[in-house]
């Protein structure tokens, strides 16, 4: 099942798809990979469900005892109209929260019988000759940016240090012209 896709086309055209597929399948897609390709990374990741699975089991559980107490209460006779109705209402809502918790279930086992797959597809860029001199042409601004924002960064860095040296140099010609004029 595919869960997404994207297609980037321009300058550095790339792919990636995500899939959801059974076991025996990602080693299927794993060798249609690297046959018409170079695997670059290949990684896996697990997810524990269990307390997820659980969770779902007894919620279904709960719903389950509460709806069979209704359905008796429905049996029951002599309840008047404002109890039937009441009790169909609850039924109703009950019912939806079983199907709901189910349709869950379903979800939660289709995600522990299948594993994800990612993969992701890069096509290298085609260059010639006046290629990276194009690209140098077209990051020209920035990289002037880059270098005066730089140059005022030290700057800003080194004015401190300049305050700093000059009055040390005059603490230090002061002492020197006292002892100097004290020989």
């Amino acid at each position: 099942m595919v869960i997404s896709s994207n297609l980037s086309l321009g300058e550095y055209q790339s792919s990636n798809v995500s899939l959801r597929v059974e076991s025996a399948g990602v080693a299927y897609f794993s060798k249609i990979v690297v046959e018409n390709g170079r695997l670059v990374s290949r990684s896996t990741q697990a997810q524990d469900l269990s307390d997820s699975v659980l969770d779902n089991a007894k919620r279904s559980e709960v719903a389950t005892r509460y709806r069979d107490k209704l359905l008796k209460l429905e049996a029951q006779e002599g309840n008047d109209i404002d109890t039937m109705v009441k009790i169909a209402s609850e039924l109703s809502k009950v019912q939806s929260n079983l199907e709901f918790a189910q349709g869950e279930k379903a979800k939660l086992f289709q995600r522990i019988d299948t594993e994800l797959i990612n993969i992701s597809i890069t096509a290298p860029r085609v260059e010639g000759f006046w290629g990276p001199i194009g690209d140098s042409m077209s990051s020209f601004v920035d990289d002037l940016a880059y270098g005066v924002s730089s140059v005022i960064s030290s700057a800003a860095m080194i004015i401190p240090w300049f305050i700093f040296i000059v009055i040390l140099l005059l603490i230090l010609r002061f002492i020197y012209r006292r002892l100097s004029v004290k020989k």
